[in-house]
């Protein structure tokens, strides 16, 4: 069963035409031609004044250029997490402190990399995703087994996910030999994140430089924004939408911080995440959006979730029970993959 993609559809709605159907509605002011001067205030406000009308353009977006699909990824077996520095970090970020990294299969030897991938190879694995903690440049070392993963690239189908990090311009021309078929990217735009959450002498800058090093090479980038990371606040997710919009994009993966048990950090509220997926919905209706597996989980999770449907994003990783229900209610046609979740559906079947 072939996926049909937004290019396959004659009625498509672009963001020039969301804009139309804005100033139509009364939603905005005529003389708007972008979203460049709205910030989380402005835009909630304006959320709020009109949320019948923004909700049902939002479903459309998803009904007519995505067919009404929304797609469903449970990576697990089949599309393992490997660190190529065990649970080795430099950063120890304030969100993470290398919890999620020990939960990642070990390849920090070429001895260990050699054995999970013959274990990947016999069970006949879609793929996985390469990485690990960051130096203290916040890079992810995997270069170190380049010739390795070179010779696993060229004598399997595997699917390859590698997470970077900020990686030179060098690093980035090394990293097209082994010719990954995605470059996961961390994106932001908020200099007291890198300062505070990451711990690393870096700005925003450092971030858009990597980014557009990424497109200036053709490799398939897909920007990952966690939303809150700024000790739970949402602060600059809206800009670095607003960045992004420079360039060409097929998915844009969104992560929910998951606040750790440290009184530096609150629960995101509801109604920012709301505002963040709705303003990149809008902001990109042609684009697929995915709500990733990092999110909190529970009752808080399946509010997420509804909220995230609710906006128009049409991937979504280990969706609960409630929630598929929910997607099926709403006339959206589920399919599964066994993968994560920023993997162009063309490098899969579907099962």
């Amino acid at each position: 069963m072939k996926y049909n993609t937004s290019e396959n559809l004659q009625n498509i709605i672009k963001f020039e035409n969301v804009l139309v159907q804005l100033k139509n509605d009364g939603i905005i002011n005529p003389n708007i031609n972008n979203f460049n001067n709205f910030n989380l205030d402005s835009f909630k406000i304006l959320l709020d004044e009109n949320s019948i009308k923004i909700n049902h353009l939002l479903e459309k977006i998803v009904k007519t250029n995505f067919s009404s699909n929304i797609n469903i990824f449970t990576p697990g077996h089949n599309f393992p997490s490997l660190s190529v520095t065990g649970s080795n970090c430099d950063l120890n970020c304030e969100h993470c402190s290398k919890k999620y990294i020990q939960q990642m299969k070990d390849i920090s030897t070429e001895d260990k990399l050699k054995s999970v991938f013959s274990e990947l190879l016999k069970r006949n694995a879609k793929g996985c995703l390469i990485s690990g903690g960051c130096d203290s440049n916040g890079k992810v070392p995997i270069l170190k087994f380049k010739h390795l993963l070179i010779n696993f690239r060229k004598n399997s189908n595997l699917i390859f996910n590698f997470h970077t990090g900020l990686v030179s311009e060098e690093d980035i021309q090394n990293l097209i030999e082994i010719q990954p078929n995605v470059i996961s990217f961390d994106f932001t735009m908020d200099d007291e994140v890198i300062k505070n959450i990451y711990h690393l002498n870096k700005t925003k800058y450092d971030y858009m430089k990597v980014f557009e090093t990424f497109k200036k090479y053709n490799l398939n980038v897909v920007p990952h924004i966690t939303i809150g990371l700024n000790f739970g606040y949402v602060k600059n997710e809206l800009e670095a939408l607003k960045y992004l919009q420079k360039f060409q994009h097929d998915l844009i993966v969104f992560i929910i911080l998951i606040p750790p048990k440290n009184h530096k950090f609150i629960k995101t509220k509801l109604e920012d995440i709301k505002a963040v997926l709705t303003f990149a919905r809008l902001l990109y209706p042609t684009v697929e959006l995915s709500l990733g597996c990092m999110r909190p989980r529970g009752k808080e999770n399946i509010e997420i979730e509804k909220v995230a449907i609710d906006c128009g994003i049409n991937r979504i990783v280990i969706p609960s029970k409630d929630i598929l229900k929910y997607i099926e209610n709403k006339g959206y046609i589920i399919h599964e993959f066994d993968a994560c979740c920023a993997i162009p559906l063309n490098l899969y079947n579907f099962k």
